[in-house]
């Protein structure tokens, strides 16, 4: 997903095929066809999709639906990379929609050095 608006979201995934209103859609369509749990997948991007406006946004996209908010974060350049911001940042975005009652895990995407 990686996004909460298409413009944003077109932004980030090129040759995008569907907007976040059908891909909604398809998700309504599987959770109430499998009656599962669905995962997605969000990569948090410093200052592109990590604010409280995206959390809310997200939450309101996701509202009452059965899903799991797979969180990660994108590495940078091993030389700005610093483990404590990497945590903090996730950290961050997810207690955001944890006060929103939104279910999310975070993903240790990079390998982090001690």
């Amino acid at each position: 997903m990686h996004a909460t608006t298409d413009t944003t979201r077109n932004k980030l995934i090129k040759n995008n095929p569907c907007k976040i209103s059908e891909l909604f859609k398809a998700l309504d369509y599987f959770s109430q066809k499998d009656h599962k749990m669905i995962n997605i997948y969000y990569n948090l991007i410093k200052g592109v999709n990590d604010s409280k406006s995206d959390a809310d946004k997200l939450t309101n996209l996701i509202g009452t639906r059965p899903i799991l908010v797979y969180l990660k974060k994108l590495c940078g350049n091993e030389n700005t990379f610093s483990k404590k911001s990497y945590i903090q940042d996730l950290e961050k975005f997810r207690k955001m929609l944890d006060k929103n009652n939104i279910a999310s895990f975070i993903m240790l995407s990079c390998v982090i050095k001690t």
